[in-house]
């Protein structure tokens, strides 16, 4: 799993560190049918949040998924799927408070 800053342009090393993805978990992910599970292979989310905000000296911040380009709003006890993420700094997603 990897995270990197939102803002180095493309084609250069952006990525800030990479966590080895050892946490799994079987669920649903959709859109799949109703009938398929899939074991998550990834990483605790709280312990990848509470990376990033080391790294960027305490601040507040949030995770976006590169693949969609969606901020990732999930429990901090969630596992977080192995991919790449960007941290940004700002806001968190509505209703998600982390101290």
């Amino acid at each position: 799993m990897s995270i990197h800053h939102p803002g180095y342009t493309h084609g250069r090393n952006h990525c800030i560190f990479v966590l080895p993805a050892y946490d799994s978990t079987d669920s649903l992910i959709t859109p799949l049918p109703s009938n398929s599970s899939l074991r998550v292979i990834g990483i605790h989310y709280g312990t990848v949040f509470a990376a990033c905000r080391i790294v960027a000296c305490n601040e507040v911040g949030s995770l976006r998924d590169q693949r969609d380009n969606q901020t990732v709003s999930l429990g901090f006890d969630d596992i977080l799927p192995a991919g790449k993420y960007f941290y940004e700094l700002g806001t968190l997603p509505s209703g998600k408070i982390l101290n």
